[in-house]
């Protein structure tokens, strides 16, 4: 088997354009929350390109800009309040995180069916199992 070379902007604009169809057609626009703590410039970058990308394709996005000295607390209270808000179908925290917040943790609080990355334990063993 060759190697086969992918355009990956192509293959995005393809995905988008496509997205864009579905969620023109959907009751209500899907909704992702993303938490950002701290001021990592790699971490802006990433945020900001997932909220042009929510807008290109009609998903509304809602970004959480938190200080670095927030405590885990804090940060879970806000996950927990996202997980039950029906308007919040998927959510992301940014990571890293600071180094006085426990990383697994958090990722732990967010259910797995809002789990945008994908990094819950949950949904980790499903991928690894090779079980969507």
């Amino acid at each position: 088997m060759t190697a086969q070379l992918i355009d990956g902007k192509a293959l995005a604009s393809k995905i988008r354009t496509k997205l864009k169809q579905i969620v023109s057609k959907s009751d209500s626009a899907p909704g992702l929350a993303v938490i950002l703590v701290g001021n990592d410039p790699a971490s802006e970058v990433y945020v900001g390109h997932k909220e042009r990308a929510c807008k290109e394709v009609g998903i509304t996005s809602t970004i959480h800009r938190l200080p670095e000295n927030t405590s885990e607390t804090d940060l879970e209270e806000l996950i927990e309040t996202l997980n039950y808000d029906d308007h919040v179908h998927g959510i992301l925290v940014q990571v890293p995180l600071p180094q006085h917040i426990d990383t697994k943790l958090i990722l732990e609080t967010i259910p797995p069916l809002k789990d945008v990355d994908g990094f819950h334990p949950y949904n980790v063993g499903r991928l690894a199992a090779r079980n969507p």
